[in-house]
Formats: structure tokens, sequence, C-alpha cells
């Protein structure tokens, strides 16, 4: 059995036994994949470049590569390399190095790909998976987990709607590049579409697991903001910090049954930015950076998340460019309708309550993050992100009116 095997039957093991648990299974979860020893399992290789050249003869069975650092960055601190076949200055393979504490989100990527393969779901094969001491003199230094995947050659559909941004939207080269954006977006639904089909099941209430980790993402987003400071608020556009918290708790409260209604159980994304789907030379739209979707797998590698996250999630990302300036209300308009057209044809798309509380569990999400590394940055690039949330939760009355000031909890 190879090393890739033996993870996966370890993830799946450890899978198994937290969904035993009666309760507690988010926080279990979280806690588990965080503090896994994985020597004994995977092999270990010393420095980043020798490591990854290391992995590359045992897979590519070439003498010499050039280790080349990705011109992209992967999540949460993880570092991307580029594997070259010096002679056809090809792109073999790419090597994510997961930063020190993030073990989880390696083991997540994983299984997750690993089973998203297996459903003939467009998405990169996992090659080898180890790893790297970046320091070998340092014998106390963690070691960092590798996932070795192969490269798909092919554009982000960021890349091409930065395409479009850098035309005046009044322009014809405007015009042009929207028209075929628009085409873009039609695919980029049929395919997401056909992603959540793949083993999808007939509508169930949702599994007791994903339920539990979509009310911990709300539940560690209201903890976040008990915890902030004033200049948070400020940054957010609130006023009443008490009022804030106690509209987004009874939100949660009056509506979390939607999620016991029946619906589809699918494997999702859940980290639907446009950076994160590849248009390739293929004519295929492939997903990566899958980690943030895992809970969606269960131990034995079938779906149980729900299609809506990813629908509401693209949708939004389209409300930010609008919001942003980055979209007329035309091509904002044109672009939402241009992705559900490609969507509806093997998609379910959810009715107006549902799509509201799934993006409210978005916006929580967004929320969370930004609150607790406000101080440390995301203030700076994701804070005005929060300002939309908060405009549209008065809109649609999740929020009340405002009238006193921000006070200390």
């Amino acid at each position: 059995m190879n090393s890739l095997e033996s993870l996966i039957q370890h993830i799946s093991s450890l899978r198994t036994q937290i969904d035993q648990c009666e309760v507690g299974k988010y926080t279990a979860y979280k806690d588990v994949m965080a503090n896994q020893p994985l020597e004994n399992i995977l092999p270990t290789y010393q420095g980043v470049i020798e490591g990854i050249e290391q992995i590359a003869r045992k897979l590519f069975n070439r003498d010499s590569y050039t280790i080349q650092e990705a011109p992209f960055k992967g999540h949460s601190g993880s570092v991307l390399y580029q594997i070259i076949d010096p002679t056809t200055e090809k792109t073999l393979g790419l090597a994510k190095i997961f930063a020190e504490d993030k073990s989880n989100e390696f083991l997540d990527e994983v299984f997750s790909l690993r089973a998203y393969v297996q459903h003939g779901i467009v998405c990169p094969n996992i090659l080898d998976v180890g790893l790297i001491q970046e320091n070998p003199v340092k014998k106390s230094q963690k070691t960092r987990c590798v996932m070795i995947e192969e490269m798909i050659p092919g554009e982000t559909l960021k890349s091409h709607l930065s395409k479009l941004f850098d035309h005046e939207i009044t322009s014809k080269a405007r015009a042009t590049q929207m028209t075929q954006t628009i085409e873009l977006f039609k695919a980029f639904g049929s395919s997401l579409a056909d992603f959540h089909s793949k083993g999808c099941s007939e509508p169930k209430p949702m599994d007791p697991y994903v339920r539990e980790h979509l009310l911990g993402i709300m539940n560690d987003t209201i903890e976040e903001l008990r915890k902030a400071d004033l200049e948070v608020y400020e940054c957010y556009g609130v006023t009443d910090k008490v009022s804030f918290m106690t509209s987004l708790q009874e939100y949660i409260k009056n509506n979390k049954s939607l999620m016991e209604s029946p619906g589809p159980r699918s494997y999702i994304h859940a980290d639907a930015s446009f950076g994160n789907f590849i248009c390739g030379e293929d004519k295929q739209i492939h997903l990566f950076d899958t980690w943030w979707g895992a809970y969606s797998v269960d131990a034995k590698g079938a779906p149980r998340g729900t299609p809506f996250v990813d629908y509401v999630q693209v949708m939004n990302r389209i409300w930010y460019f609008h919001n942003d300036g980055k979209l007329s209300s035309d091509e904002y308009k044109s672009l939402q309708a241009a992705f559900q057209h490609g969507y509806k044809i093997s998609g379910v798309i959810p009715n107006e309550d549902v799509q509201n509380f799934y993006s409210f569990i978005d916006a929580m999400l967004l929320i969370g993050g930004v609150t607790k590394w406000f101080h440390q940055g995301t203030k700076d690039t994701f804070g005005h992100l929060v300002r939309y949330w908060v405009t549209w939760m008065k809109e649609v009355s999740i929020l009340q009116p405002e009238e006193a000031p921000a006070t200390a909890v």
C-alpha cells in the first residue's frame, strides 16, 4: 500500500470515530484533525526544494527538475511550487506545502480530492503525499505536509474576469469581453451543477454532521463578535453591539429549521471564489483548493453536503464585484442570469428564504474570519465586504434599526 492509500485509510478511520460521537462532532473533528502525528504514515523529506526534487524523481523518472515557486498563493500560509522539466519547460506537477499548523487542511484536501476524482469530478489528481522538514538542522522544527497534484493548464475564472475589468465599462472592447464572459459563466453554472450531481442523493433531511458544522460556523462567529472591540464595530458600521449580536442570534434561532427541509445531498466546494476554478485548455472547468468542502464528504467518501452553499457563494461573489463598482448593474444581472441559466439545467435553485439563509451563513463565515484576524490585516482587505453584509442584513430585516452608540460587552 502506498503513502496516499495509507493516509486515506487513516483519515477514513478518524472520520468514522468522529461520526460515532453523540454530540460535539464539529469540535471533535477540528481538534482531532489538527493534532495528527503523521510521521508513521508518510515519508519525510529533508529541505523544501530537495524534498520536492526527490518526490519528483520518484514520480516522473527524470534526472533533474526546476523547482519554482508558483506565481499564485494558497490559503492559510500554504506555498505552491511548480515542478518543471528543464528540457521541455513543461510543468509536470504542482507541490502544495501547507503551513506547520495546518495539517487539518492537508488531511481535508487530500480526502476530498480523492473522493471527487473517484466520482469522475473534474479536478486535479493527487500524485503523492509526504512530509517536508524545512531545516534539517533544527530537530525541534515541525514538519510540513506536502501534496503533489497534477498541473491543470489554463486560466482561472478570476483571470478571465480581470480581463473584463481591464476595459472601461462603456467601451466596445468591454462589450466584446462581456459577451465571452457571459458564455463562460453559463458553462461554469453547468459545470458546478454537474459537480453537485455526482453521487447526489434524493432529497433528504440534512446530514447531522453537516448541520452541526454549519451551526458551528455561525456560533464561532458569534463568539468572535462577542470578544471584538469597538474599533471592529466602527469599521463594520455597527453602532449598537448588543442589538447587532442579539439580532444575529434571533435570526439563527428562528431560521435554523430551514436546514431540516429535505434537500439533495451532494459534494460541495464551500469556497467558491473565482480563483478556485480553472478554465482548462481541455475546455472543462476544473475545481481545486477543495479543503473547505471536505465536511461534505463522509467517512466512506460519499457526498453529504448541501449544494445551496456553493450556489449562493457564486451569486454573492458576483454581487461583491457589483458593490465594488467593477460591474455595472446590467453586467451584474447578466452574469448572475448566465450562471443560473447553466446551473438550472441539472441543479436545484433554492427558494428565496433558503437563499437568504445560506447567504447569511456565507456572511457569517466571512465575518468570523475577518473579526478573528481584524488587527492582523483583514480589516483592510475584507472589512468592506463585512459592511456590504451589514447593509444587506438591514435590507432583509435580519437587523433592526440602531439608535444607541456602540458599547462594550
